[in-house]
């Protein structure tokens, strides 16, 4: 199963996902494989439960110019199933973590979107998904207090601006920056710190 920004293009050989695997094709199995491209159905083709529609309707539409005016469609579905019974949120709170990572559209603009589908459906889905949202911001202020933190270190220890330190942390998660901290210890110069530094940002930019 794929969904993604640029279109599948590698065949459905299993050979074919090697680099080079033409070189050592005889020791690998020899099949095909079903290509479940999210990209390629039609919405009306989404079979099954509101949870299961709403889920590949969202990571088809994610990557999509139509992203801002199927996501009030995929909420209202939500809404009603959730008005219909009294249903498990879980899956509401995945969701919105989901579509909250999408660039192209802030935080903002997602909160607004969300209240007008769900300003009728109770308190307590409002104050769950609030408290996701407060949790999310806190996760901010704590990585911004860490990364502070170590780049001070990193000042001090290798007597260069702030400026020059902080923007290099950036991309670099909490328990990274973290990781590096203790790193520092055993460091000499700031050149090793900064080759551990961009280590870390191309297993990043790989796993991504």
């Amino acid at each position: 199963m794929y969904h993604g920004k640029s279109r599948w293009n590698v065949k459905n050989d299993f050979f074919e996902l090697f680099n080079k695997g033409w070189a050592y094709r005889k020791y690998l199995p020899n099949y095909t494989f079903e290509l479940i491209n999210t990209a390629d159905y039609n919405d009306d083709e989404f079979r099954g439960g509101v949870i299961i529609r709403v889920a590949l309707m969202a990571m088809k539409h994610f990557f999509m110019d139509d992203f801002e005016a199927k996501v009030p469609e995929l909420l209202n579905l939500l809404a009603d199933l959730v008005e219909q019974k009294d249903s498990d949120i879980g899956f509401l709170e995945t969701l919105l973590r989901y579509l909250s990572t999408n660039r192209n559209y802030d935080e903002k603009w997602l909160k607004a979107t969300f209240k007008r589908t769900f300003k009728e459906k109770g308190d307590k889905i409002m104050n769950t998904i609030a408290d996701i949202w407060i949790e999310k911001g806190e996760k901010r202020g704590e990585k911004n207090g860490i990364k502070k933190v170590v780049a001070r270190q990193m000042s001090k220890k290798f007597n260069m601006q702030l400026n020059r330190i902080t923007p290099r942390l950036n991309p670099l998660p909490a328990n990274e920056i973290m990781e590096l901290a203790e790193r520092l210890l055993s460091m000499n110069t700031f050149e090793e710190a900064y080759q551990w530094i961009n280590e870390r940002k191309k297993q990043i930019r790989m796993a991504a």
